[in-house]
């Protein structure tokens, strides 16, 4: 549903996402109080496996959210969506991506 919503409502565009492999991250304690401290269980996540658990319980662990951006990337970039992956919070990457990209459409105007 989400790589068809951005085909349909954004004919070109780019996904900044989080990635959970770089270690700590700045936003570690706002997770801890988010989630009260508790650690889910990682499970296996494949494309073609029904979810039975409920997601708070899934993404409570830092493999899971990762496994999770791993596989919707692919698939995004299957269907021609490009995607960029931060190793920790996307914050910075999100902004940077958004004047590179503003930049380019500037400069390709003139």
């Amino acid at each position: 549903m989400y790589i068809n919503f951005c085909k349909e409502k954004y004919k070109v565009c780019t996904i900044v996402v989080d990635g959970y492999e770089g270690g700590s991250s700045i936003k570690d304690n706002t997770h801890r109080r988010r989630t009260g401290g508790q650690k889910g269980t990682e499970i296996r996540i494949e494309t073609d496996m029904i979810m039975h658990s409920k997601k708070q319980q899934v993404l409570l662990n830092r493999k899971n959210k990762q496994k999770f951006i791993n596989m919707l990337s692919e698939a995004m970039l299957k269907a021609e969506i490009h995607v960029i992956q931060a190793k920790s919070d996307a914050d910075y990457l999100n902004v940077r991506t958004a004047v590179d990209s503003a930049e380019s459409t500037f400069f390709c105007r003139s």
